[in-house]
């Protein structure tokens, strides 16, 4: 669909002259553009809030003296309306921002938040630095602005600890050009690349950092509490697809601790024969004997009730208040946390994490993370390991076949099955 210039109608070409209202997505036609530039010059460039005043106090009289169509002064005006609510946490050349997410998840965001506002990526695979439980990213973008008659760069580097991301955007260059002057390029470049970031990942909530330091420290005063996971269900028997998604749950999600909690009777499987309490709690702790972070709890199995996990949550939020927790699920449950127990309270009130299992489309994972966020404000790390498709039924399948399992369960879990007979 072609584009029009909000003043005069003109058709714009991909090969003419533009002007883009940042905010609004509107254009203006290079002719009509020289007065909408000229009117937004002041907020554009503005670097001390203290001349705030001033300048909406010139802007409203130089509008209303415009000869610009009232479409157009409309759209000016709101684009001057969201500059300068911006420039109230920092209008500058450079921002600091904080959240909460994974380091792919965050990489993954930066990336395509700097190649959509810009016309080149200078370093599409830059390399990662690691130190410690740190790592250390730096994207370079450029793009031509008309109006300076140059280009301008944008840096962004992402730095990841212990599941708090920390992204730096730097504008330089100015697109100084011919005459020298940025007329708001660096300010203009920054500010769209945080648009587009935060339009493209709304779940991420975005903190304003006034100062930065890369010490540990630091970074240990903004964390509000320990991450706690918590991974529930039947494990009957457990297996690697079990062992792999708590590990990739650990290590993605930065959790601090991670709790195994076989259920004594889960819900959707009341009436289903289920191997002993004692031998399913027995398996998970084999399981997990050297997984460091992680312990097996007997909250559930010590509950002579059906386990539902808004009641253990809020059960494990009293003992654990210091922590977030975050439940641990893999897509076919999490596609179906709407219609638990009280899930709707479950998606308001807790944190998941949750891994796409094979067989299921990735799509549909999306969408249903997209909805949650959006209906609920639902915390949620997808996590990026590929996971093995093992089930806890074809491993039953394949010890009625006398087949072996050894391939799909821990050396240890396996030698237990045996010994005691069990499926």
């Amino acid at each position: 669909m072609a584009k029009e210039c909000v003043n005069c109608g003109k058709k714009l070409t991909l090969f003419e002259d533009t002007i883009k209202l940042v905010y609004e997505k509107a254009y203006f036609c290079e002719h009509c553009g020289k007065e909408a530039t000229s009117l937004l010059y002041g907020v554009q460039t503005l670097v001390d809030r203290e001349k705030l005043d001033e300048v909406e106090r010139t802007f409203a009289k130089e509008l209303s003296l415009s000869k610009l169509t009232n479409k157009a002064k409309n759209c000016i005006r709101n684009e001057f309306n969201s500059i300068s609510e911006e420039f109230h946490t920092d209008s500058s050349a450079y921002m600091i921002r904080r959240f909460y997410g994974s380091f792919e998840e965050s990489y993954e965001a930066v990336r395509n938040a700097g190649i959509a506002v810009s016309m080149e990526e200078k370093f599409s695979n830059p390399p990662i630095i690691e130190t410690g439980d740190t790592k250390i990213v730096t994207f370079v973008f450029e793009c031509y602005f008309i109006r300076s008659q140059g280009f301008a760069s944008l840096t962004a580097t992402l730095v990841h600890h212990k599941g708090i991301s920390t992204v730096i955007t730097v504008g330089s260059g100015g697109g100084a050009g011919l005459v020298n002057t940025s007329w708001g390029a660096e300010e203009d470049f920054v500010q769209e690349f945080w648009i587009k970031f935060k339009t493209t990942n709304p779940h991420f909530v975005l903190e304003d950092v006034s100062s930065f330091s890369l010490e540990k420290s630091e970074f240990e005063t903004v964390i509000p509490e320990k991450k706690l996971g918590i991974f529930g269900g039947s494990f009957d028997p457990i297996h690697n697809g079990h062992v792999t998604l708590a590990v990739a749950a650990i290590e993605e999600a930065a959790l601090d601790e991670l709790l195994v909690m076989p259920a004594h009777v889960q819900p959707f499987k009341i009436g289903k024969e289920v191997a002993d309490d004692h031998h399913r709690l027995e398996m998970c702790k084999l399981a997990f004997d050297n997984v460091e972070k992680a312990a097996v709890s007997d909250y559930e199995m010590s509950n002579t009730e059906v386990s539902y996990t808004y009641d253990t949550l809020t059960y494990m939020k009293s003992v654990y208040s210091d922590y977030k927790i975050h439940f641990i699920t893999g897509t076919d449950s999490f596609l179906e946390i709407e219609y638990w127990k009280k899930g709707v309270e479950l998606l308001r009130n807790f944190s998941f994490i949750v891994s796409v299992r094979p067989g299921y489309k990735e799509s549909a994972l999306e969408d249903k993370i997209r909805f949650y966020r959006e209906k609920y404000n639902t915390d949620i790390i997808k996590l990026y390991h590929e996971m093995p498709d093992i089930s806890s039924t074809k491993i039953k399948s394949r010890l009625d076949q006398n087949l072996s399992i050894s391939h799909m369960v821990p050396e240890s879990v396996e030698r237990y099955i045996h010994e005691h007979k069990l499926y």
